[in-house]
């Protein structure tokens, strides 16, 4: 994808300053909505017996499999009174891990704070058997009646006031990493390059939305144009934020942004401030795009054909990552993603030679090594 993108942006170079798409946010200060009917699991282990209280002032404890049933987040997670932490929104897995209750990365398993709390965890095990689950006994509950914030620092009084000896960090880690394992099979995982793929794409279908909309208003009887944004590449962003709300709870996961706040995820497509984006290389770009297409009819036409393919060979790649990954929803959006991108290809392709270029999107030919002229099916 860099080398694609790296080749498309020196042929722009000449019209503006121009680098990768990509997505400007970290963290989102977006209120979660409320929601019915949420369930998960509290895991290292499933572990039973542990204090959670939700949003609704409803509160119980967690079930044989770390059950817990809210119908509105936040949700605290305790011992007696002292709080393990709390989530705002839920994993896509539905699994709360000890990196989710301190809101450190699931990758994260050398942070002192997740094997702190690991440790504690698996420590307090009833029957010293995590292989079979973690139960909290109500006994171990009632010696934490202080109210306090679990503190790392902190854990060898915890074990005493417990009465309980500390495993040791290597078997915590791996029964830590065993359990993530389990969630992962059956789940698919998540990566890095992988939560990155829905910013770029969050992204480039906004692009395409806001340049054919722009370029419509300056050539209003290039109905292509038009009739793509609005009847396709508005579900197309819409499927990309449905993702965005399943798999990511804090914008700070893209490794790959570099501003404050998107506000992606829950805002309408209408209410986004078209033209207008995050980061400086998606603003060069775009208004690269528009003095190009601003040219001519045939100008806005290459255009969307140079979009298209962009989609698609980004799309190609994600697709892989997530077939890779075994997230099978991301790979079933994408491959949709994709096919509605060949044919607004086929589409511009088409409407060029009836304009009378012959070789329609070929005409813009190879440019550093990029194939703008494709045939697909």
């Amino acid at each position: 994808m860099l080398n694609f993108r790296t080749k498309f942006v020196l042929f722009l170079s000449s019209i503006a300053s121009i680098f990768i798409i990509g997505c400007g946010s970290s963290d989102s200060t977006t209120e979660q909505p409320a929601l019915s009917n949420i369930e998960g699991q509290l895991i290292d282990g499933y572990i039973q017996n542990v204090d959670y209280s939700c949003n609704d002032g409803s509160f119980s404890v967690t079930g044989i499999d770390g059950k817990f049933q809210c119908t509105s987040l936040p949700v605290s997670f305790s011992l007696g009174g002292l709080k393990l932490g709390e989530i705002s929104a839920m994993p896509f897995d539905n699994h709360i891990f000890p990196q989710d209750l301190l809101h450190v990365a699931r990758n994260d398993i050398n942070n002192t704070n997740v094997l702190a709390l690991a440790i504690f965890l698996q420590s307090l095990d009833q029957d010293a058997n995590v292989s079979n689950g973690i139960y909290m006994s109500d006994e171990i509950k009632s010696a934490f009646s202080s109210s306090e914030d679990f503190n790392a620092s902190k854990i060898a009084d915890y074990a005493s006031t417990a009465n309980v000896a500390l495993i040791s960090e290597a078997s915590a880690r791996a029964h830590l990493l065993e359990s993530m394992g389990r969630i992962e099979e059956e789940f698919g995982i998540m990566t890095q390059e992988l939560f990155n793929t829905l910013s770029y794409m969050g992204n480039e279908e906004r692009l395409a939305y806001d340049i054919y909309n722009a370029l419509y208003k300056i050539h209003p009887t290039v109905n292509q144009l038009h009739n793509i944004a609005t009847n396709s590449e508005i579900q197309h962003i819409e499927s990309v934020q449905a993702l965005v709300r399943k798999y990511v709870t804090d914008y700070s996961v893209f490794s790959n942004v570099d501003l404050s706040e998107l506000g992606y995820k829950d805002t309408a497509v209408v209410d986004m401030a078209a033209g207008v984006y995050d980061i400086s290389a998606i603003q060069d770009l775009y208004n690269a795009l528009l003095i190009k297409g601003s040219e001519s009819k045939q100008a806005a036409l290459e255009v969307g054909c140079m979009v298209e393919v962009i989609d698609i060979n980004d799309l190609t790649e994600y697709i892989e990552l997530a077939e890779h990954s075994g997230i099978n929803d991301i790979v079933s959006t994408f491959t949709s993603l994709r096919n509605g991108s060949i044919t607004h290809y086929n589409t511009f392709d088409t409407a060029l030679k009836n304009m009378g270029v012959a070789t329609g999107c070929c005409s813009l030919g190879t440019i550093d090594g990029v194939n703008f002229c494709q045939t697909y099916p």
